[in-house]
């Protein structure tokens, strides 16, 4: 509905996400025909524990099932006039060894073949808090180190503690306005996603520019009250 009534301005790019399913897939591309620019989201759970219970497959079964469906996300990405611009995350990246969530992204950015003038996005993502913030943030500055350049590496963070050493290693953060403002004014939510004000606004203090206009607070607070 939103591309229909062509709800978004010129200079937005939007973003969809989709399991590594061929119908989800499809459907997903269906819905950004139209728009200007879409950050196609493409994912798969890769712990332990959920390739052995969920998909029942080992690691070069999860890689195929990644690498399948990012063919199928290039091949419709051929054939659509919206630009699309790619981004893969191995799900449960906080319980991957960080070897095979190298793997399979070297694996999935093989198949997408990003030109350095066309970077994909690698997420990172917090599903759910399992390191202290210290942790995590090696964890990211060696995969980092290890990744090939013509990525973008960004991280989905459950809370500001976890999310302000990632930003310092190198990474973006997200927040997401279908929460209810949880993401923008409050805390955050489980699924991945910061407090964008508080992260920003730490950042400031700190020395560093988060990009954000924090010129309106107060009407986004106004905004925010009238609105729950």
């Amino acid at each position: 509905m939103l591309v229909d009534e062509e709800s978004f301005p010129d200079d937005v790019t939007i973003a969809v996400l989709t399991q590594a399913r061929p119908e989800l897939i499809e459907r997903t591309f269906e819905s950004v025909e139209g728009v200007r620019r879409a950050i196609v989201h493409l994912y798969n759970s890769t712990s332990v524990a959920q390739r052995q219970i969920v998909f029942r497959l080992d690691k070069a079964g999860v890689t195929e099932l990644a690498v399948r469906g990012t063919e199928m996300c290039k091949r419709l990405a051929a054939m659509t006039s919206t630009e699309i611009v790619f981004e893969y995350s191995p799900e449960s990246f906080h319980h991957t060894e960080l070897d095979f969530a190298l793997e399979i992204c070297e694996a999935v950015a093989a198949e997408w073949n990003p030109a350095p003038s066309e970077k994909m996005i690698i997420n990172l993502p917090t599903t759910v808090e399992h390191f202290p913030p210290n942790v995590y943030a090696d964890r990211i500055e060696w995969f980092g180190r290890h990744f090939p350049r013509r990525s973008r590496l960004s991280s989905r963070c459950t809370r500001i503690t976890t999310a302000e050493p990632r930003c310092n290693g190198g990474t973006r953060s997200y927040g997401r306005r279908r929460t209810r403002r949880r993401d923008v004014v409050r805390n955050g939510e489980r699924t991945g996603n910061v407090d964008l004000i508080t992260l920003a606004l730490n950042l400031l203090t700190q020395g560093v520019d988060p990009q954000l206009d924090l010129s309106q607070l107060d009407d986004v607070k106004r905004d925010c009250r009238r609105m729950q």
